[in-house]
């Protein structure tokens, strides 16, 4: 497909010769773009430690030590290989230091070591924030993302160490920082949108965790935040927009860049010979009829796509994807620029209806952590648990879009509720923290809700 082959070129490489992130994407930062910030917050964990912290265990020291001891079964040549290396001083006296620390311990210091990169986090949050390049095209490199997933699992463990510690706004305000990181990613290409989906299912999972632990005003500011991310226009049809022009833009590029791209990405072996020589002796104006027919041949595809997300989030996951090409619909038996065209636009297409899963799951989420934010608001200004989900919030915003049905509120006396959808057929039950159970199988009740306990 060559819509797989473009997203492979798309990729999440680091930033490039240990160039700042900032500097190497936006060479004049301008001071209003949220982005800006982000990209300073991703510079800021770019220090080759990080991972330390992600992926602590009690035993990361005694494991660093044992992958520089020689196997059993490694060659006399391996041997002295592995001994030629010497472990970096720096990781092993953290490690050694870490592995001293607990749970807790490690959260607290990775909080304190990483406050620049979450006060980032913070201000890009605040600001509108959009990706600043005026142009993506095929071979566009999105190192930031990559950085920015590590930069949400690094607000995981910072709000943990909040929670911990009693400070509860802090640990709100990370996660809603986080949140709002993953929704302004949301209206780039659909790369762009599935890592933004990615971040707030992080900062979901956090809040899952945490949320008995927050007070009025920290519950409150939930209910605003989220509502803010919830209303307008779902930024899946931005995106879906932004995906097309990425399309026109990436094959324009590819036409002008043809002899290095094909013999680069591996495509070159797969066209023939007559086809290829008739790609590279296009002139500028045959290139542009050929961009032309392509943005007639994917404009009535994409128009039918945004018309099925402006319909109710019920439709969403209804959407049916284009079928697989022919096997025998290859690029070697392409023999004219036009049949390379029409090649594209049958394959171009993304995989539309699991993004529609996505998106729509997602945002029942969202409305769910909203609801646990208005009960738990309740509890406090009332001293009891509401009876309804109507008690705290208006008619409407019970009412689940992804269905047309109530969402399920269910107290568990004397503090303890659930609150989840009854989500789709595709999906299933849907909670705070996806659980899809491996044997699922489309029209089951799907998993079982975890209680969530408000405490007294």
């Amino acid at each position: 497909m060559v819509a797989t082959w473009i997203a492979s070129i798309v990729m999440l490489s680091g930033a490039q010769g240990g160039t700042s992130l900032l500097r190497q994407i936006v060479p004049s930062p301008t001071g209003i773009n949220g982005y800006e910030d982000y990209l300073s917050a991703a510079d800021a964990i770019n220090d080759g430690q990080l991972d330390d912290y992600l992926s602590w265990s009690s035993h990361q020291y005694q494991d660093y030590l044992n992958s520089f001891t020689p196997g059993p079964d490694m060659s006399p040549e391996e041997v002295r290989e592995l001994k030629a290396i010497k472990p970096d001083a720096q990781k092993l006296a953290r490690l050694k230091r870490l592995s001293t620390m607990n749970f807790l311990e490690v959260r607290r210091e990775a909080k304190k070591h990483y406050e620049k990169a979450l006060q980032f986090l913070h201000r890009g949050s605040t600001k509108k924030a959009w990706d600043p390049r005026q142009k993506i095209v095929a071979d566009t490199l999105m190192p930031e993302y990559t950085y920015f997933k590590s930069l949400a699992k690094l607000a995981k463990m910072a709000s943990f160490a909040a929670f911990a510690d009693g400070d509860t706004k802090e640990g709100t305000e990370i996660l809603i920082d986080t949140l709002a990181l993953g929704y302004n990613l949301q209206n780039g290409i659909l790369i762009s949108n599935l890592v933004g989906t990615a971040i707030q299912a992080i900062a979901m999972a956090a809040f899952e965790r945490n949320l008995q632990n927050i007070s009025v005003f920290d519950a409150k500011t939930i209910e605003t935040r989220v509502g803010a991310m919830l209303g307008g226009n779902p930024l899946i049809v931005d995106s879906i927009k932004r995906e097309f022009q990425f399309s026109i833009d990436a094959f324009n590029d590819m036409l002008d860049k043809v002899e290095s791209i094909i013999s680069n990405q591996g495509v070159n072996d797969d066209l023939n010979a007559g086809l290829k020589q008739k790609l590279k002796s296009l002139t500028p104006a045959q290139k542009e009829s050929l961009s032309q027919k392509l943005r007639s041949e994917l404009m009535p595809k994409y128009q039918e796509i945004v018309a099925q997300f402006s319909k109710p989030e019920s439709e969403w996951g209804k959407i049916n994807d284009q079928e697989e090409a022919s096997p025998d619909e290859t690029l070697a038996n392409l023999n004219t620029p036009d049949q390379f065209v029409e090649y594209w636009s049958r394959n171009l297409l993304p995989v539309f209806g699991q993004v529609g899963q996505a998106a729509a799951k997602l945002r029942a989420q969202l409305r769910l952590l909203r609801l646990h934010a208005a009960v738990l608001r309740y509890k406090w200004e009332n001293g009891s648990m509401p009876k309804t989900l109507e008690d705290a919030v208006a008619r409407k915003d019970t009412i689940d879009p992804l269905n047309g049905q109530l969402f399920v509120y269910e107290q568990q006396p004397p503090w303890g509720f659930r609150i989840y959808s009854l989500g789709s057929p595709q999906l299933g039950q849907i909670e705070l923290k996806y659980r899809r159970p491996a044997n699922f199988v489309p029209q089951d009740s799907g998993p079982v809700p975890p209680l969530l306990t408000a405490g007294p």
